[in-house]
């Protein structure tokens, strides 16, 4: 189970980092999660953002063990809000596409 608390600050203040003053921007930054919402809200949703990722950050190279077990990871996120829910699956997602060595080491 994925449990990390960046959801909890997403979800509570609306921004992922807060601002930094002495960066000189008041306004933070904040990730537009519409396009994952509006794929995740699909009947095939999750298969599409896993496919999103593959192509965008892996370059087509996920085999399909790592394809099913992202797949069930995201399929083990539920929410009653279908956009809620999306979100959540996306961030998993990516969270794992992210750290995984697959993504980090440049082949």
């Amino acid at each position: 189970m994925f449990n990390y608390r960046i959801l909890a600050d997403i979800l509570g203040t609306g921004r992922d980092y807060q601002p930094n003053a002495w960066l000189g921007s008041k306004t933070g930054t904040k990730v537009d999660w519409k396009q994952w919402e509006t794929m995740g809200v699909k009947v095939n949703g999750i298969d599409l953002m896993i496919d999103h990722m593959n192509l965008l950050l892996l370059n087509n190279s996920m085999t399909k063990d790592q394809r099913a077990a992202l797949y069930n990871a995201m399929l083990a996120v539920t929410d009653g809000d279908k956009k809620l829910q999306a979100r959540k699956r996306a961030q998993t997602g990516l969270y794992i596409v992210l750290t995984s060595p697959q993504f980090q080491v440049d082949r």
